[in-house]
């Protein structure tokens, strides 16, 4: 497959990334099988309070799994990290997945634990930041978004 093609790549990107997501297939157990690469490459790489997500992609497929549910909920949990089960042909848990780096990074920033004034902070902003000219954000829940938000998607 494309792994030692893509990972020269991506490490670049690592660098100046806050999150890092990871995703194997669960029709494949050779991608999941290669997470630990990819994972002690991004930790190697990005910035100690860097927010790690896995993804067992193809959650349509079930009836094809080779990579327990199971499996990978461990292997996030022994490594301090969420865990989703999404689908990108269906849609199925991606947004969810979008939001909680995003939450997660509204919590860092409004904890100041994240300085986005800093180039290597691992956010870009479209809105010049200086130290005196700074503001908070808040995140609302959306009544009509996702019905499986904290629920079965994310464990």
């Amino acid at each position: 497959m494309g792994y030692s093609r893509s990972r020269s790549v991506t490490q670049s990107y690592y660098r100046a990334s806050i999150g890092t997501i990871l995703v194997y297939d669960i029709t494949n157990r050779e991608s999941f099988e290669q997470l630990d690469t990819w994972y002690n490459d991004a930790k190697r790489l990005t910035a100690e309070n860097s927010i790690f997500i896995v993804i067992g992609n193809k959650a349509d497929c079930s009836k094809l799994r080779q990579v327990s549910l199971e499996e990978g909920k461990e292997y996030a949990e022994t490594r301090n990290m969420r865990f989703f089960e999404a689908s990108a042909k269906t849609g199925d848990h991606v947004d969810d997945v979008f939001v909680l780096v995003a939450r997660e990074v509204l919590k860092m920033i409004n904890e100041h634990k994240l300085d986005i004034s800093l180039p290597d902070s691992g956010v870009q902003s479209r809105i010049p930041v200086s130290k005196q000219n700074t503001s908070s954000v808040s995140l609302k829940e959306n009544n009509g978004g996702s019905k499986y938000f904290g629920k079965a998607c994310c464990w």
